[in-house]
């Protein structure tokens, strides 16, 4: 959230993005807020516990099949 103002308007620059960076902000924004307010929604379905280590596993093998590939 710091730096998305920079690295979006680098991109824009580049012509790599049609957004400037103060619209790629706000999305980024956006998206997170949707997210804080959808994440209590699992956590009562799930707990916790059962999140963190699916979570936890499911980034594991991702970053692991990402070194592979």
């Amino acid at each position: 959230m710091i730096y998305s103002n920079t690295i979006f308007e680098e991109m824009y620059q580049k012509n790599a993005i049609t957004f400037d960076g103060k619209t790629g902000s706000y999305i980024v924004g956006c998206i997170s807020f949707v997210g804080a307010l959808l994440a209590p929604i699992p956590l009562n379905m799930f707990g916790r516990r059962t999140l963190l280590l699916y979570g936890q596993i499911s980034m594991g093998v991702c970053l692991s099949l990402t070194g592979l590939f």
